[in-house]
């Protein structure tokens, strides 16, 4: 009986350690990731003007203001602590001392919230310049009213995902960085939060699903 504790306790501590190491690998690499991520950032910062939350989408319009010469694009990426990079189109206009941009003129158009992987994601703008496509990449600060919203994604298969949509700075000895980002993390809905469903089209022209007996 003794010899089995004793088994137990060795295997506890194996499958301990190999689980802190890999906690410890994970966060080094979330780390190294963050710092190349700031790394490769232009010293201008583009100026978030509006934010909107509608339905299950995220609306952001900015401007990035300077000496605009040779766009050829101009998107937003979404850059993760996992290295998962995804690209966002935006619409975009240019004058000679600025870009704006947007990624919908429509309210309940923008970054799709429910289809985002479990991650920090950091917001940038990226712009492409010139003949060769050298592409430039700005942090996002908040030039809006608003501070920091929490969004939960609808609820599948009893799951939900808590989205902080959020703002702050990157600090190093040489700067300070501003930058905007959407932390995903599994959460259970709060109290005081509901999914709820609209079932449209009954009544007005769109009469909807009727149960007639003929």
């Amino acid at each position: 009986m003794k010899k089995l504790i004793f088994i137990l306790i060795i295997i506890l501590i194996i499958v301990g350690s190999i689980f802190a190491i890999s906690k410890i690998g994970k966060v080094k690499n979330e780390k190294d990731h963050e710092k190349e991520i700031f790394e490769s950032l232009e010293i201008e910062e583009a100026n978030l003007t509006e934010y909107i939350v509608y339905g299950t989408h995220l609306n952001l319009k900015g401007e990035l203001k300077g000496a605009i010469q040779d766009v050829n694009s101009v998107n937003l990426l979404l850059s993760g602590l996992n290295g998962e990079k995804k690209n966002i189109k935006v619409d975009y206009e240019i004058a000679p001392d600025k870009i704006s941009f947007c990624t919908s003129n429509l309210i309940n158009e923008g970054i799709d919230l429910e289809n985002l992987s479990i991650d920090k994601h950091y917001v940038l703008l990226e712009v492409s310049y010139g003949e060769k496509n050298q592409k430039k990449y700005y942090s996002i600060k908040n030039g809006t009213k608003y501070p920091n919203v929490e969004y939960y994604t609808i609820t599948k298969n009893r799951s939900n995902n808590k989205i902080n949509i959020g703002f702050s700075i990157y600090q190093t000895e040489e700067k300070s960085t501003n930058y905007m980002a959407l932390d995903i993390e599994h959460s259970k809905l709060p109290k005081n939060v509901y999914d709820v469903i609209i079932d449209p089209g009954h009544g007005g022209s769109d009469n909807g699903a009727e149960n007639r007996k003929i």
